[in-house]
Parts: C-alpha cells; sequence; structure tokens
C-alpha cells in the first residue's frame, strides 16, 4: 500500500501527515519561528513504518 507524507510549512507553523491509503496513520504539529530545523524535528516525529 502507497504512503503519502503532506508537509504544510507556513511562517507560524509546520504541519506533517503521513497517511497509509486513506487512512491517517501518523501527524506532528510544531511552532515554527521560520527555522528549518523545526521541519527537521517533525520528520524525527513521523514514523519511518
Amino acid at each position: 500500500m502507497k504512503k503519502y507524507l503532506g508537509i504544510d510549512v507556513g511562517s507560524v507553523s509546520v504541519k506533517l501527515a503521513l497517511l497509509k491509503g486513506d487512512k491517517l496513520t501518523a501527524k506532528a504539529y510544531l511552532k515554527n519561528q521560520g527555522l528549518i530545523p523545526t521541519v527537521q524535528e517533525g520528520l524525527k516525529q513521523i514514523p519511518k513504518a
């Protein structure tokens, strides 16, 4: 089954969602402050499985 990762980077927050088929399997919300490491931290919170 295919997996899809959605990433929304805004000026205030970063939102990530992992879908497996039509099911939401993981999500993360972080305050951004315009910093790239915030996106990297969000990716660490999403399981690889």
